[in-house]
């Protein structure tokens, strides 16, 4: 498995249909919110197995920070080591982008995991979006 910046929009096209598969139909968020104003200033990265595009993520500066989100894994490819190759790959790309922190909005069921990665909550858990959720953050 490999972590890239995906380039084409085909790339692009691949990571929101997982987005929309885990958020909007597993998960039943909101499918107003799932594209944003984001999208065309983010640094969208994909996990790539065997050519088929498994996981995604995206990072991109917000104030001093480097703000990273949508990422979602195929349920297939959940606990194999998808997220955690694409926190590192996030970690990365914040670090060209220079922001302070990196952080995330994660739902309070990830928060292990991203601790695990070394986010640190910062703050209470809120709602959004109808789901608990929490503010974690790394130095970068």
């Amino acid at each position: 498995m490999d972590v890239k910046v995906a380039k084409s929009l085909d790339e692009f096209a691949k990571a929101v249909i997982i987005r929309y598969k885990v958020f909007v139909v597993e998960q039943c968020f909101s499918e107003d919110i799932e594209i944003d104003e984001h999208e065309a200033s983010a640094t969208h990265l994909i996990a790539v197995d065997g050519g088929k595009v498994v996981g995604t993520a995206r990072v991109y500066k917000e104030g001093q920070d480097v703000r990273l989100g949508r990422m979602a894994v195929e349920k297939q490819w959940r606990g194999k080591g998808v997220g955690r190759a694409l926190v590192a790959a996030a970690k990365v790309e914040a670090k060209k982008i220079r922001g302070n922190y990196l952080v995330a909005h994660a739902q309070v069921q990830a928060l292990e995991f991203y601790e695990k990665m070394g986010l640190k909550k910062a703050g209470e858990p809120y709602i959004e979006d109808g789901a608990p959720h929490v503010i974690v953050r790394c130095k970068l």
